[in-house]
């Protein structure tokens, strides 16, 4: 039996809204359900145990066959220290030297937060696990955990001009063939 990779984002939260660093918060919750509709069979998901992971594969569920769920902490959000809850533009006001035009300097760790190496490490941690896995794989994370774990997957050089272009939709699920063509 072939893998096949589907991502999906959680629902947007009101730090999201408010421009807050969310990164590895467990308790932040979905804004509003919103139905998450899939056109794909799906055998197996993978979830964030984050809160707001957890409401949008509930909101998955009301329009989908359930299928099993694996809760996995290796889906976390990046960490990103001391960050956590802040407003974006004051910390980029006040650390300008760990961003590039309002972006976060991949390859830097930010205060009290995980580094590059480790964020890494556990996307690669997270695929050692998938490969013994078959079927439509859904994947239920975070945005910058997402785009480490496609990167990874399609082997691509990660570069900041590279990992500045993607940015995964709100509660939308996205295939790995669609992602790889855009």
């Amino acid at each position: 039996m072939s893998r096949n990779y589907f991502f999906l984002r959680h629902l947007k939260t009101s730090n999201n809204t408010r421009q807050l660093i969310n990164g590895r918060s467990l308790t932040q919750s979905i804004e509003n359900e919103k139905l998450i509709t899939n056109s794909y069979h799906i055998d197996l998901v993978y979830c964030s145990d984050a809160l707001r992971c957890r409401q949008t594969i509930d909101c998955y569920f009301k329009t989908n066959p359930k299928v099993p769920v694996r809760y996995s902490k290796l889906l976390y959000e990046r960490d990103m220290g001391i960050w956590e809850g802040k407003l974006k533009s004051f910390i980029v006001s006040n650390s300008p030297e760990l961003f590039i035009n309002g972006k976060f300097r991949l390859f830097s760790t930010p205060p009290s937060g995980e580094s590059y190496v480790d964020f890494k490490n556990r996307a690669t941690e997270f695929l050692q696990l998938m490969n013994k896995e078959d079927g439509n794989i859904l994947i239920c994370s975070h945005n910058q955990f997402l785009k480490m774990l496609l990167l990874t997957l399609s082997n691509t050089i990660i570069t900041q001009e590279i990992w500045n272009t993607i940015n995964f939709p709100y509660g939308e699920i996205l295939s790995l063939e669609k992602l790889l063509l855009m």
